[in-house]
């Protein structure tokens, strides 16, 4: 029988393949799927960093359109119609990326940095980084920028199936918790060699039976060949019924890794790979929505190498406009690049505006001014009433006064 010697994380582990799916290692004892999520974290932990070039190509089959119908008040209007071309028929877009990123810890979100090019001329079409602290980004066709905090999910940066995080840093779908995280939380988490390729170990983490629908369920395959490498994973969801009334499964999201990238410290990393969407929802549910097939420039990228710090901060362009969200201020730069320290991008701003009342200071809007100017207007005001009934009152008495002096 054939054996796999699984070497990594100082951890080794030695297994016959037909008695693998049983849970067994030669000693007899179990092979728990925690301890096959504990491998999972080991290389999360060891994914420290990134600078990869991906180019994708991307199409999208998902689509809306106008239709007679009727409308919620119950009068014949245009409703909305979700439609789904052919995927051979579809729209299909190219698009390159520059991604970085750094892991930081589980309990933080990680240094990221992404920039997005025009696929035939290579000019930078937009700029996103995170240095811990502040979120900058900078779009250069309509040179308008913004700076905010820390960013509440990954997809704030970009969909994930362009995302390597999801993709190679062992990420779930959504980039909300590793996949260690993901199957260790489920109780029902089991491990099984894939029956079609001895070499895969595939972990499931079938529906928690919460009381939640769509109730969502997950699979890995590991590549026992190269060191637990994920060689696919798919997300799926019991959302509709059979005919004999049990829930049946149905696949939302998929990850397919087409071709690895050896490192010299024997780490493999998916350079080729295709990530696919499914309709979940009506009746087109089971089609492809999406797919996206990337392809890393490896020439120009590298892993588990510190990246630069000054990566995740940028300047942004003299002239250029930013809505500074931490101090609640519209800003056009001044007369050069700044934005790497905040506080001189405020001082050496052409204009500033407020987006807030707490930051009207910041924006040279001097309240206490405002306020004098505001009493001495009220007080004219009230002066010019006074002066007004005053005249008025002047007017009265005279008519009175020559009422009473004429002869009766």
């Amino acid at each position: 029988m054939t054996r796999f010697v699984l070497l990594l994380a100082g951890v080794t582990l030695t297994a016959v393949a037909p008695d693998f799916g049983r849970g067994a290692d030669p000693t007899g004892e179990p092979m728990s799927p925690a301890l096959l999520a504990k491998l999972l974290d080991d290389r999360y932990a060891d994914c420290r960093a990134f600078d990869v070039t991906i180019s994708f190509t991307v199409t999208r089959a998902l689509g809306v359109e106008m239709v007679p119908g009727v409308a919620p008040d119950g009068k014949t209007a245009q409703i909305p119609k979700v439609t789904v071309t052919p995927l051979d028929k579809a729209p299909t877009e190219k698009r390159v990326y520059r991604q970085v990123f750094r892991h930081r810890g589980k309990a933080v979100p990680p240094f990221r940095r992404v920039e997005r090019f025009e696929p035939t001329t290579g000019e930078r079409m937009s700029l996103l980084a995170f240095d811990g602290t502040l979120r900058r980004t900078f779009y250069a066709k309509y040179q308008n920028g913004l700076v905010t905090g820390p960013p509440d999910r990954q997809h704030e940066y970009m969909a994930a199936d362009e995302d390597y995080l999801a993709i190679g840093a062992f990420r779930d779908f959504a980039r909300r918790r590793t996949l260690a995280e993901l199957f260790s939380s489920r109780p029902r988490t089991s491990a099984a060699v894939d029956p079609t390729d001895p070499t895969l170990i595939v972990l499931h983490g079938p529906p928690d039976g919460k009381a939640v629908v769509p109730q969502n369920g997950y699979k890995v395959w590991l590549d026992t060949t190269r060191g637990m490498a994920v060689r696919r994973y798919e997300q799926y969801e019991l959302s509709g019924e059979s005919k004999d009334g049990r829930p049946t499964p149905l696949t939302s999201d998929r990850i397919e890794v087409e071709r690895f990238h050896a490192l010299p410290d024997g780490y493999h990393v998916p350079v080729d790979f295709t990530v696919t969407s499914y309709v979940s929802r009506g009746e087109s549910r089971g089609q492809v929505a999406a797919r996206a097939h990337g392809v890393i420039d490896i020439a120009k990228s590298n892993w588990n190498v510190d990246p630069d710090p000054n990566l995740f901060a940028f300047d942004f362009p003299a002239g250029s406009r930013v809505t500074d969200e931490i101090s609640g201020l519209n800003l056009v730069v001044g007369d050069r690049d700044v934005g790497r320290n905040i506080n001189e991008l405020i001082a050496t701003a052409k204009e500033k505006f407020p987006i807030r009342d707490d930051a009207r200071a910041a924006a040279g809007w001097d309240q206490p001014a405002l306020a004098r100017s505001y009493r001495v207007f009220i007080l004219a005001n009230l002066l010019f009433l006074v002066a007004v009934v005053a005249v008025s009152l002047s007017l009265r008495r005279r008519r009175r006064a020559r009422e009473g002096s004429e002869p009766s």
